[in-house]
């Protein structure tokens, strides 16, 4: 995991990409919406999981709720925002992604499904 102040830039809808601009290692790196797994809300930072590493980010969880588009990410448990394009499948209240398994919160449940197409 990646250690130190980490800057992020959100680029939707100003310049028309999906994507977000995090600073690390000293340079602002693309990371597409695409390669977003899910955002990880955890005490001490927000960390992003892609399909090859895990890394900080510093952003509020709001600035994240706010600015991210709801069609693509949701926030699913009080912990996490997952990528709804990742979701392989539904049991109970839990996520599978192609990353690993996410619990759902039963607050979030209906939400979710709502922008799921259930058949």
């Amino acid at each position: 995991m990646l250690q130190g102040s980490i800057s992020t830039y959100i680029c939707v809808g100003r310049i028309n990409m999906e994507c977000i601009f995090a600073k690390i290692e000293g340079k602002y790196q693309r990371i597409n919406f695409n390669d977003i797994n899910w955002f990880e809300i955890t005490t001490d930072a927000v960390l992003v999981d892609t399909p090859d590493k895990r890394f900080p980010i510093s952003v509020s969880l709001q600035r994240l709720e706010n600015v991210l588009p709801s069609d693509v990410f949701q926030k699913t448990h009080q912990n996490f925002i997952v990528n709804l394009r990742k979701i392989k499948a539904i049991n109970g209240n839990v996520l599978y992604t192609e990353n690993g398994d996410l619990p759902m919160g039963k607050d979030f449940r209906d939400h979710l499904i709502s922008h799921l197409n259930l058949l």
